[in-house]
């Protein structure tokens, strides 16, 4: 690539080199029970990037899923959670279904230990495949930028999202970053993951210079997404105000589905932590009280992660139709 010093460019330009060092894309989250060839193969023909989450895994399941998928070779995209970095088995695990890109969620509160291991490993992954680190808190985008030049794919994960989130909005978020980007000495691949809904949108991320988006659950009205019966009709009939931003005072913030009656909301508002240690407490208790959306029974006592994108499914399903393939290619 030519060198850009001395040349009069824009720094977002200089820093932001998406054009030339990726290819700019939309993924969308998928559960492992829902991935199989078909869903894999319309992606590709729609254009976009089906990115398996399994985070939510053990890590000798989320292993002996990676082996199991060899019939599905071109997954490319998986989120794992902060732990399988470390798992010896994780390397040769991806390399036999040929995936070649991992996502992995950090937060300061979310991981036992002193977090720069868990960059360290990253980065040292990211000589093999490429990695991509999903933050929300701005110090630690900071210093992943500052001190990491190797991990060189960032996801910005605003407090629209679901579950543990930053504590500015994406927008906030997203400026913020820039400013820092525009100083630094090398180029950066920076990512949306949740809080956009619609194409507007998108466009206006991915022409400011994002490299991609990666959507939560803006497709979950789609006929490839397994849903009950009861869980569509729910999720068809959110509302902005169906979610809400907990643990601002705990400082531990965490966007869950509440209409108003949740008991385990109430219980969450009342925790407050001022050291790392309570922060941690606190959010593995959100954690352990957590079901994903799919599996929940909408009980008082259950928190249910959930962003404000859900809100907009059903409105991206009026627009653009139920069956998955012509609702990821319409968008």
């Amino acid at each position: 690539m030519p060198s850009t010093t001395n040349k009069l460019i824009h720094p977002t330009e200089a820093k932001l080199m998406s054009n030339t060092l990726f290819s700019k894309f939309l993924a969308y989250v998928w559960r492992p029970e829902d991935i199989d060839n078909s869903v894999v193969e319309m992606s590709h023909r729609a254009g976009a990037v089906a990115l398996v989450d399994l985070s939510n895994l053990s890590q000798t399941d989320a292993i002996d899923w990676i082996k199991r998928s060899s019939d599905h070779s071109v997954v490319e995209h998986l989120k794992v959670s902060p732990e399988l970095l470390f798992n010896p088995s994780l390397s040769d695990a991806i390399t036999s279904i040929e995936a070649t890109k991992i996502w992995v969620e950090l937060h300061p509160w979310t991981v036992d230990g002193d977090i720069t291991l868990y960059f360290d490993r990253a980065a040292e992954i990211s000589t093999e495949h490429e990695v991509f680190v999903i933050l929300g808190c701005v110090n630690l985008i900071r210093q992943v930028l500052e001190d990491y030049s190797a991990i060189h794919n960032i996801a910005l994960k605003g407090n629209e999202a679901s579950g543990f989130v930053s504590s500015e909005t994406t927008l906030v978020l997203y400026n913020t970053v820039l400013e820092i980007v525009r100083k630094l000495p090398h180029p950066l691949n920076l990512f949306i993951w949740g809080g956009v809904s619609t194409p507007e949108a998108a466009a206006a991320m991915l022409c400011t210079g994002a490299c991609g988006l990666v959507f939560e659950s803006l497709h979950w009205l789609t006929d490839l997404v397994t849903l009950s019966d009861r869980t569509r009709q729910i999720v068809s009939g959110l509302h902005l105000d169906h979610t809400e931003l907990l643990g601002h005072q705990a400082g531990v913030p965490y966007r869950v589905f509440n209409k108003g009656n949740s008991q385990a909301v109430r219980e969450a508002k009342q925790s407050i932590g001022t050291s790392l240690q309570e922060r941690r407490n606190i959010a593995k208790t959100l954690a352990e009280k957590s079901h994903h959306v799919f599996d929940a029974n909408f009980r008082p006592d259950e928190l249910i992660p959930i962003g404000v994108e859900a809100c907009f499914a059903r409105f991206a399903a009026e627009r653009y139709g139920r069956e998955t393939e012509p609702f990821i290619a319409g968008f």
